[in-house]
């Protein structure tokens, strides 16, 4: 194997993507450190930037020309970026062609840290596993010194020497992040799912570039205008926020406090704001700064990106979070058809309604390809299907294998008048031991005013049609605290087990999948806590950015194991549809897409999404697939 780190420049930032970046035509590879297997690496610096000739520049380019002929695999941290930048720039800047330098080929030592389930940067993993060779702090001074601000070498030459050694240093931390991580290195079936993950970020989700220009001029033409006349009115800039809060009285400038706003002395100034700071159509501007020259947008999932479960995740422009539109479905397309025609503010709001509305409304649909048609396949409640099947609740799966409308049926079960839309907020968010409180609070979410003996009646009603899941809580929570007082060995819970032992130098609790793929809750410990013995493992909390000790419960265990199993019957879908020809471009939650070849049809797709394997036996799994002309979520 190789371990590759390049320090790089680029007339873009970073945070357009690690594709974006790499294709700028200011990029550059500055430098590199190469070694191979364990011993010490080399480095090779770009002749434009050499303070003085070393004669390891020779030998580090020797050993990158028999990396890139040779057919071993090349481990990098945060591998997109090593990728995007070999497949751009080293041609370019090294003289040397890439045979042989396909996706199969890299690896990504930040994808064990995800795996393992602990801080996927290489400076935070190496502290928290105790690595000898670990990061150089001093590396984001130098980064921004030479990278961003592109301060000649001579200018500081022994600024440019630390940064020299600082990019060798990140080769030997990465050596060994990846020895002690080892037992985390993907096979079988996860390396496939890493490798598809790999083409799905290369192959890129494309994008309408002429009509997004076409839409944020809309947006400048709103914004600049509430801008001007929120100057007129208050004598500040939108940006001054602490001038601005302490002038109108305001706690803080978050769009939900804004929102709350009705009555306020300077209620047109608040309107205004809000238009400004229209969060939906910065989307827009996202998917604009990401487009790599050829109308793509590359590097937009992150494999093992929820790392309790195993599932992608969005990077970017995160499809996964784009606004539900507020305007009819059928206004959708003739909306972006009349923005694509250049139709400006006062057209599209005398027709559609407020300008940023509609924008946000059909961000979805810049997704398409020009002369082409898409293959849109949604998974359907496979998450109900699958946390059902994990409890062996047989009478849920016969309703689901027979097609029965189970929202109907739990909204007649929990009567008072309930409606479907209940019934289905009941399915598919009460499978994972959330009470009436939480469940009054989270349809409140999605649209929905109920009262608290509603809710009540809903989560009673689901414990009821599904005695078999509450159950599976119940065996995942004792099985997990089995597995802590009796160490090294496994505990059941159904089609699941746990276990106890140590790997990386850490104490890890286990979670065994039906597909043999394992979960990792790191440091686990029992204690008392409010409702008696509960475990804590130290992980990432939800929204939060730092790791500390996470609660650990029977319904999270099955909410988390329910996450995972969809997960890996999603991968094992896509790399069936894959081998088959279908070009997945795209998964956003359980929504696949691709583009469309000659013959292809939406019931292939779906046939090939949701062949069952082996350990799955079973399962009762459907998805719908339709020909679209964009992507679009009903």
């Amino acid at each position: 194997m190789y371990h590759l780190d390049y320090e790089t420049t680029s007339g873009v930032d970073t945070k357009r993507g690690a594709w974006r970046y790499a294709s700028d035509p200011d990029a550059r590879i500055l430098m590199f450190a190469i070694a191979k297997e364990d011993k010490d690496p080399l480095l090779w610096v770009h002749p434009d930037y050499r303070i003085e000739d070393d004669p390891q520049y020779d030998l580090a380019l020797d050993l990158y020309w028999a990396m890139l002929q040779s057919d071993e695999v090349i481990w990098a941290h945060n591998v997109e970026f090593e990728r995007a930048m070999t497949h751009y720039r080293a041609e370019l800047d090294l003289g040397v062609a890439l045979p042989g330098c396909m996706v199969s080929r890299w690896r990504c030592t930040k994808a064990l840290c995800l795996r393992a389930n602990i801080e996927p940067s290489l400076e935070k993993a190496a502290v928290r596993l105790n690595l000898v060779d670990k990061k150089d702090s001093a590396g984001k001074r130098l980064i921004n010194l030479f990278s961003v601000k592109r301060t000649p070498p001579s200018e500081k030459p022994e600024k440019w020497k630390q940064f020299c050694d600082y990019c060798l240093q990140d080769v030997r931390t990465e050596q060994a992040l990846h020895k002690k991580l080892k037992f985390f290195e993907p096979e079988g079936v996860e390396l496939q799912t890493v490798l598809l993950d790999g083409a799905m970020n290369q192959r890129g989700i494309p994008v309408d570039v002429g009509v997004l220009r076409s839409a944020q001029a809309v947006v400048d033409e709103v914004t600049g205008e509430a801008t001007m006349k929120f100057r007129s009115l208050t004598g500040l800039n939108p940006t001054q926020t602490v001038r601005i809060t302490e002038q109108l009285g305001l706690p803080n400038m978050q769009a939900s406090t804004l929102k709350g706003i009705t009555d306020h002395p300077q209620q047109e100034a608040i309107n205004l704001l809000q238009t400004i700071n229209f969060a939906a159509v910065k989307k827009i501007a996202a998917m604009l700064n990401c487009t790599c020259p050829d109308g793509v947008v590359r590097g937009g999932h992150q494999y093992y990106g929820a790392s309790n479960t195993g599932r992608w995740s969005g990077r970017l422009i995160q499809p996964q979070n784009f606004r539900k539109p507020s305007i009819p479905p059928h206004s959708l397309e003739p909306a972006y058809q009349a923005i694509k025609g250049g139709a400006n503010a006062e057209e599209l709001g005398l027709i559609y309604g407020e300008p940023l509305e509609v924008i946000a409304s059909v961000v979805r649909l810049f997704i398409r390809q020009e002369g082409h048609t898409m293959l849109d396949a949604d998974y359907a409640g496979i998450e109900a299907r699958v946390v059902n099947w994990l409890a062996g609740q047989q009478d849920a799966l016969e309703r689901f294998r027979d097609g029965a409308d189970q929202y109907v049926l739990m909204a007649e079960k929990i009567g008072h008048g309930a409606s479907r839309q209940l019934g289905k907020a009941a399915v598919l968010g009460c499978g994972f031991g959330m009470g009436a409180p939480k469940f009054l609070a989270t349809v409140a979410t999605w649209g929905m005013d109920i009262s608290e003996e509603l809710s009540q009646a809903a989560v009673t009603a689901y414990r009821t049609l599904h005695d078999k899941v509450v159950e599976f809580w119940k065996d995942c929570d004792s099985a997990a605290k089995r597995a802590l007082r009796i160490k090294g060995k496994w505990h059941n819970a159904g089609k699941v087990a746990f276990g106890c032992r140590v790997e990386a130098g850490m104490e890890i609790l286990f979670c065994r999948l039906p597909s043999g793929r394992m979960l990792s809750y790191p440091e686990p410990k029992l204690g008392e806590g409010k409702f008696g013995t509960e475990i804590t493992y130290f992980g990432k909390m939800q929204g939060k950015a730092n790791f500390s000790r996470v609660k650990l419960y029977g319904g999270k265990l099955a909410e988390n194991l329910t996450q995972a199993v969809a997960a890996d019957i999603m991968a094992h879908g896509l790399i069936n549809a894959q081998e088959q020809g279908f070009d997945v471009f795209m998964l956003v939650h359980d929504q696949a897409v691709a583009i469309k070849k000659e013959g292809q049809t939406p019931e292939q797709f779906a046939q090939a999404l949701t062949q069952l394997p082996e350990w799955a036996e079973g399962l009762p799994l459907t998805a719908e697939a339709n020909e679209v002309i964009s992507y679009n979520k009903d």
